[in-house]
C-alpha cells in the first residue's frame, strides 16, 4: 500500500508530470473541437481571450521550477533545520549511515558508482577514521554492502562495519536500523544523510523511539549565478519538493515524529 502510494507521490509532487499532463490534456482537447460536430459549437474568441491556457500553465511550471532562483530557495528551506549536533570529544557508538550516495551494484574494478550524495559516506569515513564513532550501521538494500566494501578500501577495519540490506526506504532505515542498535547495546548515535532529508530521517528514527545527534551532509544551497532556467535546477526542485512532500505523507502514516 505504501509503495503504490509514494509512486503516486511521485507524480503528483512532479512538476514535469504536471507540465505533460497538462499539454496532454489541452492536446485532447483540441483534437476534440477540431471534429466536425464540435467545430459547429466554437464561440468566437475574444480578443483577450488565452487560446491555450493549459499549455501557459505548463509553460509557467517548467519555466519556474527550473529557475535556478526557485530551486535554491528550495533546497534552503528544506535544509533549514539541520544541524551539525555533534557533541565535541564525544565518541559514539555507531554511527548510523543511510543510503543514497552509490548504486546497488559495484563496477567492474569492484568499486561502486556515487552520485551526488556521496558526502553520506565520506562524512562517515571521516567519523570512523578519527575515532568518533566506534562502529557504524550501513542501511540501504544491496547498496549497504557497497559502502561496506568502499569504506574497507579506504582502511577502515571490517568488524567495524555492520549492514543492514533490507530497507527500501527511509521508514524502514529507521526500523531495521533501531532494532540493530538495541540489540547490540548502544546507547550513542550518531545519523548522517544529506542536509535536505535530515528532518524526515530523525523524525522517522524518533518514531521509533530513538533519539539521535545529526550530522547532515552535502547541503545543496548554493549563490545563484544564472538566472536562465535549466535541467538541472528542474530536476533539483522535484527532488525537493518530493521531499517536502514525503514529510506530510511520513507524518499522517505515522513513520515520522516531530
Amino acid at each position: 500500500m505504501f509503495f503504490l502510494l509514494s509512486k503516486t507521490l511521485d507524480l503528483l509532487l512532479s512538476p514535469l508530470a504536471w507540465a505533460l499532463g497538462l499539454l496532454l490534456v489541452e492536446r485532447v482537447r483540441a483534437l476534440r473541437k477540431a471534429s466536425p460536430a464540435a467545430t459547429a459549437k466554437i464561440k468566437p474568441r475574444l480578443p483577450w481571450r488565452i487560446n491555450r491556457p493549459l499549455s501557459s500553465l505548463a509553460f509557467l511550471i517548467l519555466f519556474f521550477s527550473g529557475c535556478p532562483s526557485i530551486s535554491n530557495g528550495l533546497w534552503g528551506l528544506a535544509e533549514r533545520s539541520a544541524q551539525d549536533e555533534r557533541t565535541p570529544g564525544k565518541t559514539y557508538d555507531v554511527v548510523i549511515v543511510l543510503g543514497g550516495a552509490a548504486d546497488s551494484a559495484p563496477q567492474a574494478a569492484g568499486i561502486g558508482s556515487y552520485n551526488g550524495n556521496i558526502e553520506r559516506l565520506t562524512l562517515a569515513y571521516e567519523v570512523l577514521k578519527s575515532g568518533q564513532a566506534k562502529q557504524a550501521i550501513l542501511t540501504g538494500t544491496d547498496e549497504s554492502n557497497v559502502m561496506k566494501a568502499q569504506l574497507i578500501d579506504w582502511g577502515i577495519a571490517e568488524d567495524r562495519l555492520i549492514v543492514e540490506d533490507e530497507a527500501l526506504n527511509t521508514h524502514q532505515n529507521a526500523v531495521h536500523s533501531v532494532k540493530i542498535a538495541r540489540e547490540r547495546g548502544f546507547q550513542s548515535h550518531l545519523l548522517i544523510t544529506s542536509a535536505y532529508h535530515m528532518l524526515r530521517a530523525r523524525e522517522c528514527f524518533r518514531a521509533e523511539g530513538l533519539e539521535v545527534d545529526t550530522l547532515p551532509a552535502d547541503f545543496r544551497r548554493r549563490r545563484v549565478r544564472n538566472i536562465l532556467p535549466r535541467a538541472t535546477d528542474l530536476s533539483d526542485s522535484e527532488t525537493v519538493i518530493h521531499e517536502l512532500g514525503g514529510r506530510v505523507i511520513y507524518r499522517v502514516m505515522g513513520y515520522a515524529q516531530p
